[in-house]
């Protein structure tokens, strides 16, 4: 936990565990009425602030294997008492990943003046108490009731959806919003997804809806995530000290070996539908390559102050922006020295010299608004490159997105960034765990030095999966002819690298825990098939009670026939089919969804699959 987002006295400190946690569940009678508002607070307030008090709400993800308590406020797995969830990885395992995240959102209105609205901070750094600037209106509570069902093109076992918004002013809600907050009328609608199959249980999936609701054009809005890890033992009141021996880094490669375009390759997009020469060039082009994961982890994988083992990580990347062409930016900042009775701290912050945009610590709104729109991405922590800061403490890290794009908005357009009333902009990221992340117990003295000691093969895995799922690479979700980006290489193979901008969740049931048992087979037909999604390998499992004419092919959403697996007689039994997901013609299948056939004899059957590359 990042001492620079909670800095307290100790008469403050207990007036915060008191009260906090009665907020989340029901504001009592003794706060005072709000006073008066002019005509003008009206109008900031779009109905969002009629009423005394915030409706604030908090609920948890734990359906799959990372929980995560989300709120209507703009905040993440916040550890104070009373929270099932927090974050805890694996699920069960009293082992938590984070003690805090909250939303940013900064622009620059028509005057010029620098705009930053942050969900919740106190005291952060040299910055005065800004409060609870993200709230929800009265009657904007969390919306738990849509589990199991498709909203919106996403199917998600555990979907819950959140409004909030950062109009109130300290005139209207002096108990939570600071005097010196300047809203900028950004309305929020939250929706994040949970899944518990097991090729999907191991992420979160956030997406943020903006739009502005306000009376001012705003310019190059970009939007942060200020994750502050804590990694250690999930204790009834979390103790600080977990935090005090983490670590955080950018981990641009899925495969660090596989970073390069080969030669001869063309990339195209709608922004480059002509083509462009990419061979010999990293892949930036291609998200399930080039994850741009920001992660944290506890440092040796031991946690003080108990020695609690802490062997995983967890990591947030982007999914998705209303920008085509929005960039990330990655910084951290760490605390040094701490005193919780008087609120001491000194925090650093890597800085580049050469980017007068990378201002280390930020003092105010303007720098916190330099900060996350400097495009740039902070060494490791670990790296040598931060002199005797290069080791594990208590840190934070910011992953910032833009400038968001007004949704219909033109990328190559300058004017096209302005986001002026009634708006509207999307941001999707991701939260992810990874199991296995420390294969002993040394911290390594570099980057260079992380193989042997941290192992990022299941947390980049997820970081890529969880890309694929969410957009499938090649299909065309909603029926406008655009599939996505795509490369041609020298060969004359086309791969999909991104999809079509519109979330197309296709989440199949997991393969079944034991093999069917010997002999007469229990059940008949299309038992199973798996890996679901696949890349380059499916097996597809049936079962015949005496021996038939079987035929088993494959269709695509359009009702075509790809490709005939099998059309001859087999006999009784559970038999395999092992496909390498290649047409009738030989060639890989492009990412989407497929339908496999089954008949035999008067039985049949028909399931789906999803085909990732």
């Amino acid at each position: 936990m990042l001492r620079s987002i909670v800095v307290l006295s100790v008469g403050s400190a207990l007036a915060l565990a008191l009260w906090v946690p009665a907020t989340l569940q029901a504001v009592g009678d003794a706060h005072p009425a709000a006073p008066v508002r002019s005509d003008d607070a009206v109008e900031w307030s779009a109905g969002a602030i009629e009423s005394e008090f915030p409706n604030t709400q908090s609920i948890d993800h734990d359906i799959g294997q990372l929980w995560l308590t989300v709120t209507n406020w703009g905040c993440f797995g916040p550890s104070y008492p009373g929270y099932q969830a927090g974050c805890v990885f694996p699920a069960g395992s009293n082992t938590t990943y984070l003690y805090w995240g909250t939303l940013w959102i900064g622009s620059i209105d028509d005057t010029g003046d620098t705009l930053v609205t942050a969900a919740w901070e106190y005291d952060e750094w040299p910055l005065p108490w800004s409060g609870w600037c993200f709230l929800p209106g009265p009657l904007d509570g969390i919306d738990d009731e849509k589990d199991s069902v498709r909203v919106e093109q996403v199917i998600s076992e555990q979907d819950y959806i959140a409004c909030y918004s950062d109009t109130a002013t300290h005139e209207t809600w002096p108990d939570y919003v600071g005097p010196g907050h300047t809203p900028q009328g950004i309305e929020v609608t939250q929706r994040t997804y949970a899944w518990g199959r097991s090729h999907l249980e191991d992420f979160v999936v956030l997406d943020f809806s903006l739009k502005n609701v306000g009376f001012r054009t705003l310019h190059n809005v970009y939007m942060a995530l200020h994750m502050d890890p804590d990694c250690g033992h999930w204790l009834d009141q979390p103790m600080w000290e977990t935090g005090w021996d983490d670590v955080t880094g950018l981990r641009r490669w899925r495969a660090p070996g596989d970073t390069l375009w080969p030669g001869g390759t063309t990339f195209y997009s709608d922004l480059y539908p002509g083509g462009i020469d990419v061979g010999g060039e990293a892949k930036v082009e291609s998200p399930t390559d080039c994850i741009n994961l920001a992660w944290a982890a506890d440092g040796s994988g031991v946690s003080d102050p108990d020695r609690w083992h802490t062997p995983c990580a967890t990591g947030m990347r982007l999914l998705r922006a209303s920008n085509p062409c929005a960039e990330i930016a990655y910084n951290w900042w760490a605390v040094y020295e701490w005193d919780p009775w008087y609120g001491n701290e000194e925090v650093w912050g890597p800085t580049d010299p050469a980017n007068p945009y990378d201002v280390g610590v930020p003092g105010n709104d303007d720098e916190r608004y330099r900060v996350m729109s400097n495009r740039y991405i902070d060494p490791d922590q670990l790296d040598p490159v931060n002199g005797s800061h290069a080791v594990p403490r208590e840190t934070s890290y910011l992953v910032s997105v833009g400038p968001l794009l007004p949704v219909g908005g033109d990328p190559r357009h300058p004017d096209g960034y302005s986001f002026a009333p009634g708006d509207s902009a999307f941001v999707t990221l991701v939260y992810t765990g990874g199991e296995e992340f420390h294969e002993d117990f040394v911290v390594p003295s570099g980057p260079g030095l992380y193989e042997g000691h941290y192992d990022f093969a299941d947390i980049a895995t997820n970081a890529y999966l969880a890309y694929r799922i969410f957009d499938t690479p090649g299909l065309d979700t909603d029926g406008d002819g655009y599939r996505g980006a795509y490369v041609v290489y020298v060969s004359g193979d086309t791969v999909w690298v991104t999809g079509d901008g519109v979330p197309d969740v296709a989440a199949a049931a997991d393969p079944p825990e034991e093999e069917p048992a010997s002999g007469p087979p229990a059940e008949i037909g299309l038992l199973g098939m798996w890996p679901n999604p696949c890349e380059n390998r499916l097996l597809i499992r049936y079962a015949l009670r005496e021996a038939e004419q079987v035929e088993v092919k494959i269709y695509n959403l359009l009702g075509q026939l790809v490709a005939t697996l099998l059309d001859r007689v087999e006999d009784a039994g559970v038999h395999e089919l092992v496909w390498d997901t290649r047409d009738a013609s030989g060639r890989e299948l492009a990412s989407g969804v497929y339908f496999c056939r089954y008949l035999a004899g008067r039985v049949g059957g028909k399931a789906s699959f999803v085909v990732v590359r």
